[in-house]
């Protein structure tokens, strides 16, 4: 995790992570502490979102959850608007911010119980 992640730091796009085993041993505990240590290093190049699917469980839920976490402008509404109308406004975000995002989706397993496989493609 952090040898994939330290690319930031080189400017270079990170690769995707999935990182997964046994109830309790960590996973959760090692993100945020690696992340932590990657915002204090290189807070200039960094945006971080973090969202347990317990919670957030739909792919609107999440892009809307991401997109408030790039901004304080509170334009998306909690529901009404198409998922593809929530996407461009967070694909406007990112492009605006100028920062890797790092999201961590806790729990993922939740959203994929719910939703299905094709959720993750959001």
């Amino acid at each position: 995790m952090v040898e994939a992640l330290s690319s930031i730091i080189r400017n270079s796009r990170p690769s995707n992570l999935l990182l997964y085993g046994k109830t309790g041993t960590g996973k959760s505990s090692v993100t945020r502490y690696v992340i932590s240590k990657l915002e204090e290093k290189a807070p200039e190049k960094i945006a971080t979102c973090y969202l347990n699917c317990q919670t957030f469980d739909s792919p609107y839920s999440i892009l809307i959850n991401v997109a408030k976490s790039l901004s304080t402008d509170d334009s998306i509404p909690q529901s009404g608007w198409p998922l593809d109308r929530v996407y461009s406004e967070l694909s406007d975000r990112i492009e605006k911010n100028k920062k890797y995002l790092v999201i961590i989706l806790d729990e993922i397993d939740k959203l994929v119980q719910k939703n299905g496989g094709d959720s993750l493609y959001v």
